[in-house]
């Protein structure tokens, strides 16, 4: 019987190790070369759950270490975009990295789903889903598990706060997320922001807020870019304001 339990062990241990090892494979999977405009990364089978024989968070890893190594396609895409129309040639990869629950969703969607208590995904990749690939849908179904996850973290709903006001423009839902950061420890003058989010100049503030709040944390310069572009235009739309209110 002994015997017997220990093999069955080892099976379950050899079979998990195979599963952790095929989704790493497809996670790590060197995509088409990136100067092909149909160039496109692999995302992991659906219910990857199912594979890992219990080593949901070795499979969790390897597709995390995956994604931030490309997390920016988009941008790269964006880019060949530009080459590809100056010679004429079709830009379908950046039309299906567009698209809502592209590659970096599907990524996403499993890790949060193998690891549900793992934060950062929530925190940086749906704020990555939602300023650099512009996947709204993609970004508001992982904030909402994030903050179904963590209902005390309130940096969170703040985050979620600026996606649903700037990208899905759902004023009210941006306002009820500042209220429950409110609530849950964030600075009083969330408070402020919720009761001026249906204001131009309101709207500014909140993005000027979160904006500088995620370049303060250790941001990888390729995304730096992104949210200073974003940040410059904000400030341009504060500054108009200014100059409206004092003529």
């Amino acid at each position: 019987m002994i015997v017997l339990m220990k093999k069955k062990s080892e099976l379950v241990l050899l079979l998990g190790t195979l599963a952790t090892g095929f989704l790493a494979v497809v996670s790590f999977s060197t995509p088409a070369p990136r100067h092909e405009a149909n160039a496109a990364l692999l995302a992991p089978p659906e219910h990857a759950e199912h594979f890992t024989f219990g080593y949901n968070e070795s499979a969790s890893d390897s597709l995390w270490l995956r994604l931030i190594q490309d997390i920016d396609h988009c941008d790269t895409m964006a880019k060949q975009r530009a080459e590809a129309k100056a010679s004429g040639a079709a830009d379908d990869a950046y039309i299906h990295c567009k698209s809502n629950l592209g590659w970096v969703y599907k990524m996403l969607d499993v890790i949060t789903t193998l690891t549900p208590s793992f934060r950062m995904p929530y925190n940086h990749g749906a704020t990555v889903l939602s300023i650099t690939v512009g996947d709204g849908e993609g970004a508001r179904r992982i904030f909402e598990r994030g903050i179904q996850q963590f209902p005390k973290d309130w940096s969170l709903q703040y985050r979620a706060a600026y996606h649903y006001l700037y990208e899905l423009n759902d004023l009210k839902r941006a306002a009820d997320l500042l209220v429950q950061a409110g609530k849950n420890g964030a600075p009083a003058w969330v408070y402020s922001l919720a009761a001026n989010i249906y204001t131009s100049e309101g709207k500014a503030a909140l993005g000027k807020s979160v904006l500088q709040s995620v370049l303060e944390e250790d941001v990888d310069p390729k995304f730096a870019g992104r949210l200073k572009q974003r940040l410059e235009y904000i400030d341009s739309v504060l500054a108009k304001e200014k100059a409206e209110k004092s003529h």
